[in-house]
């Protein structure tokens, strides 16, 4: 049946083959009117389903508090090395004023041009008006709205006596030492040094990096650098934006441009376009660089000029009919599909190799066009056919997965393998028909295909065997055991270049201002304001107990700034318990020991003796938060649900595996309802048990595939095992191999071991098709006809994957040099184990 039908496809492509090239140039002109649909997504949200409780949970979080993606300036002295001693440093003293100051200036200007866009939404350099106004009016005057029970112990103890006495000391020690302006006014405002009790909550504003805040800007240690944080108003998903962001960000710069300073961008907008053109370069390069190769390889191997013509034709349009389907469904590449192209190129120009060398054979023997076409697809056709569909069923099994990324993958892999089959049975032979006709004289100048020294090489291993069988046997064993220590890496960071300008610049700025992971993000959510402040409450509690074990870095949370009534009733009760008269007393005591002036500090005396008359008679607790809304409407949010407030929580690990990742969650919900907690972190770790999960999955089914297909072509399993067997040690190779060269799993390259299940498998379905065609020939003469063949599409496919190795996206150069890896086994064990079992076999069969 099979036969017949690729039988009538010959003649049809040899009498109507203009009316099959006409079909097949109007479906690429379609195919390519649609393909300026598809679209790019780098986002790792996409790759998770869209009923995965963590990718909702994220979603939901961001719509209603917005990303926290931001635009990151590093601004910096052109001399960027420090000379002021570290003892001045300590004391606020800068290392160059000048410098510094020329640093302030630039971004105060630069901040004002920025400004003027309608494209940005905050920008963060400088302790804001609002902040230095809730430490001066709001904290030191009522803090009982905002500290917790730990902060009036820390407070009771800095006004005890011994304690007054020993900071006045240290204030008189201080203003003799060259420390800034703003430090000398902060210890006029604050003689106490009660921010230091405070500073965390300043601090937590300001996001989770050192900084120094001597002289109110976001400077590094060494005031060599200033930090400017932009947050835009859209998310860095939208690329147009991202572009036009950043021309509108250069254009300011260009505009207040001051010698002296260079700045430097980084962060998920610059990343995002980053990204872009490192995705669009890498699909240039690869397509271009596979395309090239593989014609030259296939030119080089035929030493025909027509070879161009008669593969990269049928080749180009199976490729443009893939994405016009892609197109239509997914409507998208994401970082894993985007690296398809190379490998359909490679594998499809197979099926060209294949038809093309059995034409050339059956030409060489002085059969006419029509009956060599008719043998070739009939009989090789049938081969080919077979390893087609089984690959594509292969491939289109990872769809059954939940994982995106492979899904996808499988299903554009899938259909591009079937659209590539169906090109070269189609318009190869109706090209060869056409060229015969155009051209007769040249269908006679048949030059056969490289031998590649086969010969040879089947004749030494075929001698012993049994001896071939026991050396693949021992090496199974030992990279098997091998196979078992590999690790996988979660590290999305991993898998981007490491040479782009953001990187380094963020590299840079972790020098100067630390490196932190990505936030977790813990978002509480009620029925009224008061029952989620509470909930916040308790859940900042938990976080700073994590703090003290050392699992988190850094956390933000409207705590401070936020307090419920029940909090606030509490710290009144403790700080009526305060001892106001002993305290102004000793302020006195103090003073003037210390030779300063009362009258000095007689601002403060009198909001020492106003808080305690407030807190002797009855207190109206205002609604919390009220004046602070533009410091808590990141925090605090109303929506059609309630109530919800959010805090972050900065883990001491870039990584957290599922296990830490749920570890954290169950720590800082407890076991309360209503809270949430997600962040990239998060993603990360359920993609891990997402994807290790679909990975056995996908490997069953591709195997299960492509057992399934064979058994029904070949109708025998012990045909089938045969056919097999090189596959499955090819891969224990790879996997034994990845691990010994220390290259690890990561998100893009799990991909490749069902894919190699796909692929691998076509070399031992062409060799045992042969043998069982003409089995009275023997072993060799099928290693002799059909292995040249083998070993000249798995160099195209070899070719395909390992352009990939030059792409810049580290994950997809992974995944090209691992599939690399694999396909070259596959050939290998191919060449070696599946002859010496067929020749085990046929002498044992002899011998019956």
């Amino acid at each position: 049946m099979r036969k017949r039908i690729l039988k009538k496809i010959a003649q049809i492509s040899y009498h109507r083959y203009r009316l099959v090239l006409s079909i097949a140039l109007v479906l690429t002109i379609v195919s390519l009117l649609l393909s300026f649909r598809l679209e790019l997504k780098t986002d790792v949200i996409h790759l998770l389903p869209p009923e995965s409780k963590a990718a909702r949970v994220f979603c939901r979080a961001i719509s209603s508090f917005g990303t926290f993606d931001y635009l990151i300036v590093l601004i910096r002295t052109a001399d960027d090395a420090d000379k002021t001693a570290p003892a001045c440093r300590s004391l606020g003293a800068g290392r160059d004023d000048a410098d510094v100051k020329r640093l302030e200036d630039f971004s105060d200007s630069f901040a004002s041009e920025l400004r003027k866009s309608d494209l940005i939404e905050d920008i963060d350099y400088r302790v804001s008006a609002e902040l230095k106004r809730f430490f001066q009016k709001e904290l030191l005057k009522h803090p009982y709205l905002h500290l917790s029970s730990s902060d009036i112990k820390s407070l009771k103890n800095k006004l005890s006596d011994e304690a007054i006495h020993q900071q006045l000391k240290e204030n008189r020690r201080l203003l003799a030492s060259p420390i800034s302006f703003a430090t000398k006014n902060f210890i006029q405002k604050d003689p106490f040094n009660l921010r230091s009790t405070f500073k965390d909550y300043i601090f937590q504003q300001k996001g989770p990096y050192n900084l120094d805040l001597s002289r109110g800007y976001y400077l590094s240690s060494d005031q060599r650098a200033l930090l400017m944080i932009i947050k835009p108003k859209r998310p860095p998903t939208d690329i147009k934006f991202d572009k036009e962001l950043l021309k509108t960000i250069k254009e300011a710069e260009e505009k207040i441009s001051k010698e002296g300073v260079r700045v430097g961008y980084t962060g998920g907008y610059i990343m995002a376009l980053d990204d872009e053109k490192m995705i669009k370069r890498d699909i240039i390069l690869t397509i271009s660089l596979t395309f090239f190769l593989i014609l030259a390889l296939f030119f080089i191997t035929f030493r025909r000029k027509e070879t161009f013509f008669f593969v990269s034709l049928p080749l180009l349009m199976g490729l443009a009919w893939t994405v016009g389907i892609a197109s239509l469904y997914p409507r998208h590449l994401n970082m894993i599909t985007f690296g398809f192209f190379p490998i359909l190129i490679g594998l499809g120009v197979d099926y060209a190799i294949h038809i093309y060398n059995r034409y050339l054979e059956e030409k060489g023997k002085g059969k006419d066009i029509l009956s060599s076409l008719e043998i070739t697809l009939s009989q090789t056709g049938e081969g080919i056919l077979t390893g087609a569909l089984t690959t594509a069923v292969a491939f289109y099994s990872l769809t059954f997965t939940k994982f995106r990324g492979l899904s996808e993958l499988g299903f554009l892999s899938g259909t591009g393998i079937l659209a590539c089959l169906l090109s070269m049975f189609f318009i190869l032979p109706a090209i060869l028909s056409w060229q015969s006709r155009r051209s007769p004289a040249k269908t006679e100048k048949i030059k056969p295909l490289s031998s590649f020294g086969l010969e040879k090489v089947s004749r030494f291993l075929l001698r012993s065997p049994k001896i071939t069988l026991i050396i693949s046997t021992l090496v199974t064993l030992i990279l098997g055991l091998s196979a078992l220590g590999i690790t996988f890496d979660s590290d999305f960071r991993s898998l981007r270049p490491k040479e782009t300008p953001a990187f380094r610049i963020q590299d840079e700025m972790g020098e100067k201002f630390g490196s932190p992971s990505d936030p977790l993000m813990i978002i509480a959510s009620g029925e009224n304001k008061e029952e989620v402040l509470k909930t916040n409450e308790r859940i900042t509690q938990r976080i700073e107990e994590l703090k003290k074990e050392g699992s988190i870095e850094h956390y933000q949370s409207p705590v401070s700034l936020l307090s419920s009534k029940k909090r606030v009733r509490e710290n009144i009760k403790e700080l009526r318990g305060f001892d106001f008269e002993r305290i102004i007393a000793t302020f006195k005591e103090a003073l003037l020991k210390n030779g300063f002036r009362i009258e000095a500090y007689q601002n403060y005396l009198d909001e020492m003796r106003d808080l305690k008359a407030r807190l002797k008679g009855p207190i109206s607790i205002p609604n919390s938060g009220k004046g602070l809304e533009k410091m808590t409407k990141r925090y605090l949010i109303r929506d059609e649900e309630g109530f919800k407030v959010l805090a972050l929580a900065y883990p001491k690990k870039r990584v957290l595996s599922p296990k830490e990742a749920d570890e954290f969650g169950e720590r800082i919900k407890g076991n309360e309802k209503g809270i949430e907690v997600t962040g990239v972190g998060i993603i990360a770790s359920e993609l891990k048990r997402l994807i290790t999960k679909d990975f056995i999955l996908a490997t069953v089914l591709a195997f299960s595939g492509v057992f399934i297909m064979l058994l029904i072509h070949f109708r025998r399993i012990k045909v089938v095992i045969l056919a097999m067997a090189p596959l499955i040690c090819g891969i224990i190779w790879m996997l034994g191999i990845m691990r010994l060269i220390g290259l690890r799993m990561n998100f893009v390259n799990i991909v490749v071991t069902p894919l190699i299940l796909g692929i691998g498998i076509d070399d031992g379905i062409h060799i045992i098709h042969r043998y069982l065609e003409k089995k009275e020939e023997g072993v060799e003469d099928a290693i002799h006809h059909t292995g040249r063949a083998v070993v000249m599409t798995s160099l195209t496919t070899m070719v395909g994957f390992g352009s990939l190795v030059f792409a810049q996206y580290r994950g997809l150069a992974t995944m090209g040099g691992l599939a690399l890896l694999g396909v070259g086994l596959c050939l290998i064990t191919s060449l070696t184990i599946l002859p010496a079992l067929l020749k085990i076999t046929e002498n044992t069969n002899r011998h019956k």
